[in-house]
């Protein structure tokens, strides 16, 4: 009988052993996990503000080319 216990002993070692293991290994699946969303979630909201500021810029050059326009033309009635 002793060996038997001693037997079942090692065996309930080695489980908690591995389990410990396992949940080392999914802590650290779930960590780079956690990191890498949030690598992506800065991405995108850099990639947004990004789109918007070109947004903003081509407008205003749009403003700007046309406001150029209005004085070109006003400069030809002028000479004309």
């Amino acid at each position: 009988m002793n060996r038997v216990d001693r037997i079942e002993e090692e065996i309930e070692e080695i489980e908690n052993k591995w389990s410990r293991r396992a949940i080392f290994r999914w802590s650290s699946v779930y960590g780079y996990l956690c990191a890498s969303l949030v690598a992506v979630r800065n991405i995108v909201n850099c990639y947004d503000r990004a789109q918007a500021l070109r947004v903003d810029v081509l407008s205003l050059q749009d403003v700007t080319a046309d406001e150029r326009q209005d004085r070109h033309d006003d400069i030809e009635v002028i000479v004309v």
